[in-house]
């Protein structure tokens, strides 16, 4: 027995200085490219296996830490990259690897060594998918959400613009015309003046040019009040200066004016 033990001893320790060497190697060289897992996720899952591979064929095992380090990354993945597709594939995934494992483990008193590692690692992944899964779930309902309000109030601003385009149409209208029944006044006090068969005198004719001075001044309120109107862009266009109180001067207008 003693012979035996001396035998194998130093192969034994060989291989375990191989796998501690292999597994610290790995772990650092996991825990560098890990730090790039939120801005190339995918690549760095696929790296992490790459790695896993070449430390697997040059020891025979998987070390615990790489498999952790793995499984976050993947954890990372899961939670950057979600779409209609891999919400509908990961969950049968996670679940394959969950029973596979679980399998496994209810035979583990038969199974070879490798076998076994196989086991753990769909074990430590099956977990990590649902647990991602578990996360990203609520994450993707408020990032709906989200959407879903901001559609929403882009087509309430879609309609307070398309109300506010008629309402400065409308008031357009209403100030033009405005502006023509000025013009229109001013045109008669004008052609009344130069019909008259008796020649005005000094009186009448200051009191028709001051006619047709206000006139235009109220015409040129009305012009830069419909200017205003249409440069403004806020949801409460310039009020019209005419209202129900200022029709009986417009009717006493019109009457001086002839009509």
């Amino acid at each position: 027995m003693e012979n035996k033990h001396a035998t194998y001893s130093p192969a034994f320790h060989l291989i375990s200085w191989i796998a501690l060497i292999g597994g610290i190697a790995t772990a650092i060289t996991l825990g560098a490219v890990h730090l790039f897992r939120n801005r190339w996720p995918t690549v760095v899952v696929v790296a992490g296996l790459a790695v896993m591979t070449v430390e697997a064929l040059a020891t025979g095992t998987t070390s615990v830490g790489a498999i952790l380090i793995e499984c976050d990354a993947l954890y990372s993945l899961v939670i950057a990259r979600s779409t209609e597709q891999t919400r509908r594939l990961l969950p049968m995934i996670a679940a394959a690897c969950l029973s596979i494992a679980v399998a496994g483990l209810l035979l583990a008193n038969i199974l070879a060594a490798p076998l076994l590692q196989v086991t753990i690692l769909l074990l430590a992944v099956g977990v990590t998918l649902w647990w991602g899964i578990t996360v990203r779930a609520p994450m993707t309902r408020a990032e709906e959400e989200r959407e879903r309000a901001a559609l929403i109030a882009e087509a309430a601003a879609a309609k307070q613009r398309e109300a506010l385009v008629a309402e400065r149409l409308q008031l357009s209208r209403e100030l033009h015309d405005t502006i023509s029944g000025h013009l229109s006044a001013i045109t008669i006090q004008a052609a009344g003046a130069l019909a008259a068969t008796v020649p005005l005198t000094a009186e009448e004719l200051t009191e028709r040019l001051g006619r047709i001075r206000a006139l235009s001044l109220d015409a040129m309120g009305d012009m830069r009040t419909l200017i205003d109107v249409l440069r403004t862009d806020t949801s409460s266009p310039v009020a019209l200066p005419q209202n129900w109180s200022s029709v009986d001067s417009l009717i006493a207008g019109a009457r001086e004016s002839g009509t």
